[in-house]
């Protein structure tokens, strides 16, 4: 059984990545930095604390003897959603740094997600620490397009759309919601190639449901972006619309209010 590690494991994707595996019977450490930024960590943490097989780590954590190891670095939200200052940039990785250490002589498969345009350097940098501090082990980077779904970061457009009383059309039609990324996680774990481009397969009516859902004025339709097809490309199946999509993430957003409410009123 594979030990699992999350780095940015209360950010959105992170959190989502550490749900499924926790969900198949898997160990796993979660690891965070600057706290201070991390939405909604409370609630997060409360889908994991009574799970045995989570682990949340500190300088007192002590790694099991298992091999393999399953390190997930998650830079998506950072990057993606203008998090990556350059104040905490030096942070990050130096944190990145420091766990990785612990590793030391392991064998590791790292997987690194990230947006798909991104800022080489950043690359570079990540990729030199892993080489120095993990020779043994199997880096793979996957680029994502905008993922969407429950417990998104509040800075992404979209969710900047549902509390916006301007409501204006964006371009989703390569949106990809979070549980059907997540249900091919196991294709993505077969494949060995150093990069992994992930697309959604194409989808008409994305305009429509779009309007539906907010209820915005027919107009001109948008032809939405490109999608660079790559080679090393999983191309996503659309299982969730994204009107479903969006009534799902409404109805999270629901959720976390009446858990905020009924904390304030019952206090430990």
């Amino acid at each position: 059984m594979t030990q699992a590690i999350v780095i940015g494991v209360y950010r959105f994707l992170g959190f989502h990545i550490a749900n499924s595996i926790l969900s198949k019977g898997n160990s796993l450490i979660g690891v965070e930095w600057l706290d201070r930024q991390v939405e909604d960590v409370e609630e997060k943490k409360s889908f994991f604390i009574r799970n045995s097989n989570y682990t949340f780590w500190d300088n007192h954590t002590v790694l099991e003897e298992k091999e393999p190891i399953l390190l997930v670095i998650n830079m998506y939200d950072f990057i993606m959603y203008r998090e990556w200052r350059e104040v905490e940039q030096r942070d990050i990785l130096n944190k990145i740094k420091s766990f990785v250490a612990n590793l030391l002589e392991k064998h590791v498969r790292v997987m690194i997600f990230v947006p798909e345009k991104m800022d080489p350097s950043i690359k570079e940098e990540i990729e030199q620490c892993i080489e120095q501090l993990i020779p043994k082990a199997i880096t793979q980077w996957i680029y994502l397009p905008e993922l969407y779904g429950p417990w998104m970061s509040s800075a992404a457009p979209l969710q900047q759309l549902f509390a916006s009383k301007d409501k204006k059309f964006l371009a989703l039609n390569r949106c990809i919601y979070i549980d059907d990324f997540i249900a091919q996680w196991e294709l993505l774990m077969e494949l060995e190639t150093e990069t992994v481009s992930i697309q959604k397969e194409r989808q008409e009516n994305w305009q429509d449901d779009l309007i539906r859902f907010f209820q915005l004025e027919e107009t001109e339709a948008l032809s939405g972006d490109a999608m660079e097809v790559t080679e090393h490309c999983i191309e996503i199946p659309t299982a969730t619309n994204l009107y479903e999509g969006l009534q799902n993430m409404e109805q999270h957003r629901k959720q976390l209010d009446f858990m905020r409410i009924f904390s304030d009123q019952h206090p430990d």
